[in-house]
C-alpha cells in the first residue's frame, strides 16, 4: 500500500507542477483583489487604469463601482480612485495624450484631472474618447437637443466648454481618432426597432468635420465593438459584433485587409490591438490570442491561449501587451515574446528602459 501512496504523491506532484508552470513571456498578472474587469485604459507612463462597475440586488448596492491604478511594471494596485459621480456603472474610460485627464462615461461624462483629482461632469453623453494632442474630448450625445435618436457626436473644450456637433443618422457606438490628428473613425447603426437596420463604417475628417467616405454599410444585426488606426494613422480597423475586421487605407480609403471570421485562425475575433504599423494582435473565440502582420498577412506569433473578452491595449512606454479576461489583466513583455522569435520576423523598436527595478 505504501509503494502506491509513494506513485500517487509522485504522479500528482508531477501533474501539479506541470499545471502550474509560469509562462516566462507573461510579465505580470493583475492583484487578485480586483475580482473583476470591465474595462481599461493605459496611461502615457505605462500604468493601467481598470474599473469594475457596481452590483445592485433591487435597491441594495453589493458591489461599488472602482476604478484602480495599477502599476505597469508589476501589476500591484498603486490607488483607488473615489468615486466622482453617482453612477453605478461605467461605459467608457480614456486618458489624454500627456496623462493629466482621466474621462470616463455613463449618460453623463467625467473628467477628471489625475495630478489633483478634482473632476467636472460635462453634458449627457457616452462612449467619451480624448482628441489627441488637444483640450477636447469627443462622446456621443444624448439628450442634447441633437437628432439622430440624440445620437449626435459632439467634440467639446474642457477648458472653455465650446461645443461642436455632428448630426449623423445612426447611434454612434464607437469613435476614435488617428495619432495624427487628421482623421476619426465612426460606427454607428440606424435602429428602427429593438434591433439595428444597418451598421455604417464611416471615415471623418478631424478638421472640417465632414464625412470622408463611408466605408461599409453592414445589413447585418450587429454593432461595432472596436474601432483603431495604426500609429502612422494610414490605417484604420473597425471590428464589428460579427467578428470580423476591416482594414482600411485611409489615404486611398480603399480595403485593404478584411479577415472573415470563418476562416481560421480568424475564429470569431473578440479583441484586437495595433502593436505598430505592420502588426497587429487578433484574440478569438477559440481560444487564441496571436500576433498577426498585417502587411505580409501571415501569422508572426501565436501569443497564448488566453481569450480577451474585455480589451487588448499595447503599452509603447513599457513594450507590453495588456490582454484583459473577465477577471484579471495578463501582461506579456515585448522583449521576452522576441527572444523566442526567428530574427527578423517582428522588427520593433523596444523603448522602455529600466534601472533597479524602476521605470526610466
Amino acid at each position: 500500500m505504501k509503494k502506491y501512496i509513494f506513485i500517487f504523491i509522485l504522479i500528482s506532484n508531477y501533474f501539479v507542477g506541470w499545471a502550474v508552470e509560469p509562462d516566462p513571456r507573461i510579465l505580470w498578472v493583475s492583484d487578485s483583489s480586483i475580482v473583476k474587469i470591465d474595462g481599461f485604459a493605459v496611461h502615457p507612463n505605462g500604468n493601467v487604469f481598470a474599473y469594475k462597475n457596481g452590483l445592485k440586488n433591487g435597491n441594495i448596492v453589493t458591489r461599488e463601482l472602482s476604478i484602480f491604478e495599477i502599476d505597469g511594471t508589476n501589476g500591484k494596485v498603486i490607488r483607488i480612485l473615489p468615486k466622482f459621480s453617482d453612477k453605478l456603472d461605467i461605459e467608457s474610460i480614456a486618458i489624454s495624450d500627456d496623462g493629466k485627464y482621466l474621462a470616463t462615461s455613463y449618460d453623463g461624462v467625467t473628467i477628471v484631472d489625475l495630478s489633483d483629482l478634482s473632476s467636472k461632469t460635462f453634458g449627457d453623453g457616452n462612449r467619451v474618447i480624448f482628441v489627441p494632442n488637444s483640450k477636447k474630448i469627443a462622446y456621443r450625445a444624448s439628450g442634447e437637443g441633437t437628432k439622430g435618436q440624440d445620437s449626435s457626436i459632439v467634440i467639446l473644450d474642457i477648458e472653455t466648454g465650446e461645443r461642436n456637433y455632428i448630426k449623423t443618422e445612426e447611434m454612434i457606438e464607437k469613435i476614435a481618432f488617428s495619432p495624427d490628428g487628421r482623421y476619426f473613425a465612426t460606427g454607428g447603426s440606424l435602429y428602427t426597432g429593438a434591433s439595428p437596420s444597418y451598421t455604417s463604417l464611416k471615415l471623418w475628417d478631424a478638421q472640417s468635420l465632414k464625412l470622408i467616405k463611408e466605408f461599409e454599410r453592414l445589413n447585418t444585426n450587429v454593432q461595432t465593438r472596436t474601432i483603431q488606426f495604426t500609429p502612422n494613422s494610414k490605417f484604420v480597423a473597425f471590428l464589428p459584433y460579427n467578428g470580423e475586421v476591416s482594414i482600411y487605407d485611409t489615404e486611398t480609403t480603399t480595403l485593404f485587409r478584411k479577415y472573415d471570421q470563418y476562416n481560421y485562425p480568424f475564429t470569431g475575433i473578440g479583441q484586437f490591438t495595433f502593436i505598430n504599423d505592420t502588426f497587429i494582435v487578433f484574440s478569438t473565440q477559440t481560444p487564441s490570442t496571436f500576433i498577426w502582420n498585417f502587411k505580409k498577412d501571415e501569422n508572426a506569433f501565436n501569443l497564448t491561449n488566453y481569450k480577451s473578452t474585455r480589451g487588448i491595449k499595447f503599452s509603447n512606454k513599457l513594450d507590453i501587451i495588456i490582454l484583459a479576461t473577465e477577471t484579471q489583466l495578463i501582461a506579456f513583455d515585448m522583449k521576452k515574446i522576441l527572444s523566442n522569435v526567428t530574427e527578423n520576423t517582428i522588427d520593433l523598436e523596444l523603448k522602455s528602459e529600466y534601472q533597479k527595478g524602476m521605470l526610466l
